[in-house]
């Protein structure tokens, strides 16, 4: 008979990889693999507010996230566009910044004379034991949306990927596709934080796409490939949490798709490792 526990915590995971494989696709084809990661940081903030505001409320808490991931998206496009400044300094000042304000306001947080503050600390490392069929049903109604608007977008989002004057003559702003991408990254980081924790969300983001990448030549292949191997290490990361004493569930998924893209970065075919940018 299959634990309850281990019930909750494995479709979780499963969600979370592989939604979160498919969307670090656009991070790494973009080159923008560090933007996972302040994204990240900067929900941090997001989280804090929302507690003090609305208490924990977990939908509430992904809804501050994703806006303040967000604001930090725009903060890093606007610095980026205004002054001299390479996007990678621009990010990485962002990362410190937010996750800085972050820890300030959960210390804050912690100190305050209430009990519901716990398990907030979670959202930066990670607390798959805490995770309940609450924050499940939260996946799935963030992520049935989330897919079905890369699968009715996919033709506008595998040309932005690749050639934005084919985006700007049908209409639609390149930037506007852009924020609408960061988006749905930030929400999935977002509904992740409370399993991997904001310090390891953008591994989980970037791992299963470059071990995706290796192998396939299309964009719409390494999307769904890139989604198989995050829902695989979900599960096998949740199987071997719960297998086995003391080891943490979160660390243990990402650590598993790390290894799955080292290992493809090594032993993939060398003919497959640039993306065709032709028809998905």
């Amino acid at each position: 008979m299959i634990d309850s526990v281990f019930l909750v915590i494995a479709v979780a995971a499963i969600l979370i990889g592989g939604i979160s494989g498919a969307l670090g696709v656009v991070l790494v084809l973009r080159k923008r693999s560090l933007l996972g990661d302040a994204i990240a940081h900067a929900t941090l903030p997001g989280v804090a507010l929302s507690y003090l505001l609305f208490g924990k409320d977990p939908l509430m808490l992904v809804v501050g996230a994703s806006i303040a991931g967000i604001i930090g998206v725009a903060l890093v496009v606007l610095i980026t566009n205004t002054t001299r400044l390479r996007t990678d300094v621009v990010m990485g000042m962002m990362l410190a910044v937010f996750f800085g304000v972050g820890m300030v306001l959960l210390t804050y947080i912690q100190k305050l004379p209430t009990t519901g503050q716990a398990g907030l600390t979670s959202f930066i490392f990670g607390q798959a034991a805490a995770v309940v069929w609450d924050d499940v049903v939260l996946l799935i109604a963030f992520g049935a949306p989330m897919l079905a608007v890369v699968v009715l977008a996919w033709p506008i989002i595998h040309a932005f990927c690749f050639d934005h004057a084919w985006v700007e003559v049908r209409g639609l702003p390149a930037f506007v596709v852009d924020i609408v991408l960061m988006l749905l990254i930030s929400v999935i980081i977002a509904l992740g934080l409370p399993m991997v924790g904001a310090l390891l969300m953008s591994a989980l983001l970037v791992a299963p796409a470059v071990a995706a990448r290796q192998w396939v030549k299309s964009m719409s292949a390494m999307m769904v490939l890139a989604a198989i191997i995050g829902a695989s290490g979900g599960l096998v990361g949740a199987y071997l949490s719960a297998t086995f004493e003391r080891v943490p569930t979160g660390p243990t998924i990402v650590f598993l798709c790390v290894m799955v893209a080292l290992i493809s970065l090594v032993i993939a075919p060398r003919v497959r490792t640039h993306v065709r940018r032709g028809p998905a």
